[in-house]
């Protein structure tokens, strides 16, 4: 995604580029003796948790990693494992569950949309990080994916943005903006400010940072297949998508520095899940009326590219899993924040962190108050997270002690973490739909199973996921329930059925008129 949002405020002109993700600016309005701090949130779409050079990646991302070495990594932060959910609890810092989206909208199940905690948007009953800064003097911008709800009540616009461009949903092509690559709408639905923008023809080039990677993943992802230059291709692509959301980076960092306003921006940079394994083949029907995958043209206009299974379980190195499973591939993604006054710089941060304490850090940096469980008169959920301001500027340690639970769910992959620990359970193909325990300090990758040597406590986080999911209404997952299968059936009942259903009928009805008609004359020259 490549987007341009441009607006007076105190750090001048805001320039905002991403890959498939968002960056949302929030500036002080008081410039002249800078009581707060400007906010840069910039979040990657489907990143990896080592796919940043800070993390290990051989992906070259030198401005992320400048911001690593002025700020603090978290080698233990969590999200959903996949876009919305995480979307949404960042914007609220209340669990998905409970502010509207508990499942990506094109990924629920038929029976759930529309069911408490299953709009497939945010509700009314969250506010957003952006409303509560907007309202203490803030001004508040966002370009990029947005995600989390088209309705009119829940685009930027009234959820706390003074200006935005974004995308609406998800399944956008980077190089025209009213093309899909999933097939769940008749058009990318982008809003300005919220209203439909007129959006150039083309919009993003990748070619030269391909190019720049032709080459680095020539050995493939095992050395007995290190001739399967597609597969490298596609990697190579992804790599380049990644550079160039560094690059464009370094074009608002440079522009902050050299208009003075650098040194009191907090950057807060990290992933919406873990990397895409889906190969989407169910989906391969559409993508070849829509697009090529011929080698020679991935990454350039025209042509489709997802990373696979095996290169995404690369990216997710260490740890185990992917996008939309419950293990650690699938919600562990890379942290860092930059920029906060007092913090030690170039710091590793080991204790568990979640998505839903980024409001609460945002708010403390800004010194605003969270307004607790009502707001202009009506009731909010109150905040899931905690602030991570204290262990960034060194006071403590941890801010989730040993004794708090924090549950997740997302398309009936299920998990608990208190303390160390975490119980977690996977649908298969990947997982086997049983109980696991693990002691993510000594075994981030899940590899040894605690749940024999620790028979009671393995009982007891059983019993407080149950909890966790009664008190946070998770509904469960129909039977062979697919998520990327499930894009399908919904891109099938509400756009393909709704769309063409009257044509279709029609044709139909004709085709059983001339049937009959042919019927009729046959039988009137047998007579």
């Amino acid at each position: 995604m490549h987007l341009i949002s441009k607006a007076a405020c105190s750090v001048g002109h805001v320039l905002a580029l991403c890959l498939c993700g968002a960056v949302a600016l929030a500036s002080a309005a008081a410039a002249a003796d800078k009581p707060h701090p400007n906010i840069v949130v910039l979040v990657a779409d489907d990143w990896g948790f080592s796919d940043v050079g800070a993390y290990g990646s051989e992906i070259a991302t030198p401005n992320i990693d400048e911001l690593a070495r002025h700020g603090v990594r978290f080698s233990n932060f969590h999200v959903a494992a996949s876009c919305a959910p995480t979307r949404s609890m960042l914007l609220t810092g209340v669990d998905n569950h409970l502010n509207g989206v508990g499942n990506l909208r094109e990924t629920m199940p038929q029976g759930h949309l529309g069911k408490p905690g299953y709009l497939g948007s945010l509700d009314t009953n969250v506010v957003t990080v952006a409303t509560l800064l907007q309202d203490s003097g803030y001004r508040t911008y966002i370009a990029g994916k947005w995600n989390v709800g088209s309705e009119s009540y829940n685009l930027p616009n009234r959820r706390g943005f003074d200006r935005s461009i974004i995308q609406g949903d998800t399944g956008s092509d980077n190089w025209v903006p009213g093309q899909r690559y999933l097939p769940h709408g008749a058009k990318v639905n982008w809003f300005e400010d919220g209203k439909e923008p007129v959006m150039p023809a083309e919009f993003y080039s990748s070619q030269y940072f391909v190019d720049k990677y032709q080459g680095r993943y020539d050995a493939g992802w095992a050395v007995l297949r290190n001739a399967r230059r597609y597969e490298a291709r596609r990697m190579e692509v992804y790599a380049a998508m990644a550079d160039a959301m560094d690059y464009h980076l370094g074009r608002l960092v440079a522009h902050l520095k050299a208009i003075g306003e650098y040194d009191n921006t907090v950057f807060v940079f990290l992933s919406d899940n873990g990397p895409e394994g889906a190969d989407y083949a169910d989906a391969r029907l559409w993508l070849m009326t829509q697009y090529t995958q011929d080698i020679e043209k991935l990454g350039a206009k025209g042509a489709f590219s997802i990373m696979g299974p095996s290169w995404a379980s690369a990216s997710a190195a260490p740890l185990n899993m992917y996008k939309f499973y419950a293990g650690e591939g699938g919600i562990r993604v890379p942290l860092i924040i930059a920029g906060v006054p007092g913090m030690a710089q170039n710091q590793i941060q080991r204790s568990l962190a979640h998505v839903t304490d980024i409001v609460p850090t945002l708010l403390d940096l800004a010194q605003v108050a969270h307004p607790g469980t009502h707001y202009n008169g009506r009731r909010i959920e109150a905040l899931t997270g905690r602030s991570l301001l204290p262990v960034l500027t060194g006071q403590a340690e941890r801010v989730h002690d040993d004794a708090e639970k924090i549950g997740y769910e997302l398309a009936g992959n299920q998990a608990l973490f208190k303390g160390d620990l975490k119980l977690v359970k996977d649908s298969p193909p990947l997982g086997d739909g049983l109980w696991h325990l693990y002691d993510l300090r000594t075994d981030p990758g899940e590899t040894q199973d605690l749940q024999a040597s620790m028979p009671e406590v393995f009982k007891a986080m059983q019993a407080d996921y149950e909890a966790y999911a009664r008190s946070h209404r998770v509904l469960p997952m129909p039977p062979g329930y697919n998520p990327v299968r499930q894009v399908l059936i919904n891109s099938f009942v509400n756009y393909w059925i709704p769309t063409y259903r009257d044509t279709v009928l029609a044709s139909l009805a004709g085709l059983l008129a001339l049937g009959v008609a042919i019927v009729v004359l046959r039988r009137r020259r047998r007579d």
